[in-house]
């Protein structure tokens, strides 16, 4: 035991000193939060200012549109061959044609420009177009359009409650999913990087025949593990200081908006005044939502489930890095036997979020090779019989890494010092029967 905890100390402190380990953990979370400024500035500033022209065969639309997002109209009688020619003079930067429809059901207006409409502006204008085609055809049909308008204005969100838990909890569908993908691609991620560090670390030594030289002390089982563990000691370090500092960033902006806060608080509890400000009830009903959320406890299986699926993982591609070595076809190849479960448990991940409560999320989230995935996803929902499930699940996924480690040491022990030979499914066959 003293051997293995020497080599963990070594694969630890080895990475945990260089530069880069210090760059990635504490500027990721950084720029996760630099993504979003970023994301909202370009959102707000990214409207171009466009003055167009429109051509309006039909004389129906003249003065109908609205000057906002950006597009200015501007209503010129004349024809459209006369202004193709003119309009970059009279500063347009677009034309839009109205042609007389044969069918007011099927309108096909014209944007003309020397430059494309990106999807959002095209949306813009179209939209423009059928509401004001829409209010015609209310016009021409002799419909009574407040009427019309209280009716598709009717908005329907459903607020859903637990039953029997802390006085019927609401429960937020949004958050569930929010959560349950940022889980699920975290694991994803983190078991792909990391598994691949401990293959890639693995095969170096070897190449460089300094494994030869560890070998003559330790066993190579106690090699295997000392890796394994050390280098998922690495990421565990990263994890827990990334949960620190988003706390404290979730501290720090609690603080700084408190009095919005405070305000979405009182809107979500008002039915008045969430029918007054929808937008601002959705929000609101989110925030509570996620203010209802264990973090600490929700952090604490999220670390279970990286610890668990990555030594299941990472002692597989230990086995694979002391199998193929240098050859990188093998590597290849080998590797892709691996990755297969983990891309699978991605795919099953993204239609278990949709439908939590199904057989296959069920299976998924206990099964060892998807678990790691699968149950971390589904963590953000109010399921009942969760806490069963959890349970197996971990007592499953443990059988599953003490049965994957046992048999990636068994590769291990015989890979690690071949040499100049291909490996085939056939050999890691043979050295599993021993």
């Amino acid at each position: 035991m003293s051997k293995i905890w020497l080599i963990i100390q070594r694969e630890y402190w080895t990475r945990v000193r260089k530069k880069s380990f210090l760059l990635t953990t504490l500027l990721a979370p950084l720029g996760i939060v630099a993504f979003m400024v970023v994301s909202v500035l370009v959102a707000l500033s990214g409207e171009t200012e466009r003055r167009v022209v429109v051509i309006d065969e039909t004389g129906l639309f003249k003065n109908k549109f609205e000057d906002k997002d950006g597009f200015y109209f501007k209503y010129e009688d004349t024809t459209l061959a006369y202004m193709n020619e003119v309009y970059k003079n009279l500063q347009y930067d677009g034309i839009l044609y109205i042609p007389q429809p044969k069918n007011w059901q099927t309108i096909r207006p014209e944007y003309r420009s020397e430059s494309q409409l990106g999807p959002t502006a095209k949306s813009h204008v179209t939209s423009q177009i059928s509401r004001v085609t829409r209010n015609i055809l209310i016009e021409q049909e002799k419909v009574d359009k407040q009427a019309l308008e209280r009716i598709n204005n009717i908005d329907v969100s459903i607020t859903q409650k637990i039953i029997g838990e802390e006085d019927d909890k609401q429960a937020s569908a949004e958050l569930g999913t929010a959560l349950g993908y940022a889980l699920g691609f975290a694991i994803y991620i983190i078991l792909l990087v990391y598994g691949t560090m401990v293959m890639k670390s693995v095969a170096e030594e070897k190449t460089s025949k300094v494994v030869e030289i560890i070998i003559s002390s330790v066993k190579p089982f106690q090699l295997m593990m000392g890796k394994v563990l050390g280098i998922g000691l690495v990421g565990l370090t990263q994890l827990v200081i990334w949960g620190f500092l988003m706390i404290g960033l979730y501290t720090i902006l609690g603080l700084v908006f408190a009095g919005y806060l405070t305000e979405l608080s009182q809107v979500a509890n008002d039915p008045a005044m969430s029918a007054g400000a929808p937008d601002q009830a959705k929000v609101a009903q989110f925030i509570e939502a996620f203010r209802q959320v264990n973090l600490l406890q929700l952090f604490g299986i999220f670390v279970f489930y990286f610890v668990g699926g990555y030594i299941l993982y990472g002692s597989l591609f230990a086995a694979i890095g002391s199998a193929a070595g240098d050859d990188m076809d093998g590597n290849q190849s080998l590797n892709f036997i691996v990755t297969v479960p983990i891309i699978i448990s991605i795919i099953i991940m993204t239609s278990v979020v949709q439908e939590p409560t199904s057989t296959l999320a069920v299976i998924a989230s206990i099964f060892p090779l998807t678990s790691p995935v699968v149950m971390p996803a589904r963590l953000g929902f109010d399921i009942p019989g969760l806490w069963w499930q959890l349970a197996l699940s971990m007592i499953m996924l443990v059988l599953g890494f003490i049965f994957t480690t046992w048999l990636a040491g068994r590769i291990y022990r015989t890979g690690i010092l071949m040499q100049g030979k291909k490996i085939t499914i056939k050999d890691l066959g043979m050295w599993l029967r021993g």
